[in-house]
């Protein structure tokens, strides 16, 4: 029983870090696809609602766009974010088309639907 429960903690070990880091914005950037960067609190309730609607987009767009997910506790992800929004607020969502360029900035909450409107203006 004990080797059986060290081989599980073993394999969760290495799942854990063979896991990929996540991707920054300049290389999502890189791909020539739309990117959207969500710029996000762990303690923030809203920015949860809202990776959960950005889970809904990308299970439906798969890999015809990129999501970047960037937690605002490091340092060079707040000082992205005081570029696209000087009032620091979370969540915010960044979406660029193909070639890199801003489309649009959404502060706070915002639903699939709304995602799904500028996603279909940048594809």
């Amino acid at each position: 029983m004990k080797k059986f429960i060290f081989l599980i903690l073993f394999l969760t070990v290495i799942a854990c870090c063979a896991e990929k880091e996540e991707m920054s914005l300049s290389e999502a950037l890189k791909y020539k696809k739309p990117v959207i960067a969500e710029f996000y609190s762990k303690t923030c309730i809203i920015c949860k609602k809202v990776h959960e609607e950005l889970d809904k987009i990308k299970k439906e767009f798969g890999d015809r766009i990129i999501i970047v997910r960037l937690d605002v506790s490091k340092k060079e992800n707040i000082l992205m974010l005081q570029y696209y929004n000087r009032e620091l607020t979370v969540p915010t969502i960044v979406i660029f088309d193909r070639y890199g360029k801003e489309h649009v900035v959404l502060k706070g909450y915002v639903d699939y639907n709304t995602l799904k409107k500028y996603i279909l203006e940048v594809i």
